[in-house]
């Protein structure tokens, strides 16, 4: 199998275990994220608080568990975190401090 980093993995075996690994360690951190906006964390502590179990033994090199976390989250919650200069096409650093 070849997959989008690293050398291609080899074997029926070996493909399974990885992908089912991976799988895993995917649905651990989306049930973590539900389970946190559950309990009225908000983003910044979940994204700081999930980590992977060492069981997963993933690597974070081309990605991080806590974007995933923020990806989830707001995927759920929506993107709005109430300031409103952040609704518009500009960056808010654009709109005129008074």
């Amino acid at each position: 199998m070849l997959n989008g980093h690293g050398e291609p993995i080899v074997g029926n075996a070996e493909i399974t275990r990885r992908l089912t690994r991976y799988r895993d360690a995917i649905q651990y951190v989306h049930d973590e994220t539900v389970k946190g906006m559950n309990a009225g964390k908000d983003v910044f502590s979940l994204m700081q608080e999930i980590k992977l179990p060492p069981k997963y033994d993933l690597t974070e090199i081309f990605g991080k568990v806590s974007w995933s976390v923020r990806g989830i989250y707001e995927g759920y919650a929506g993107w709005y975190a109430g300031n409103p200069t952040s609704m518009y096409e500009i960056p808010s650093s654009s709109f005129i401090q008074i």
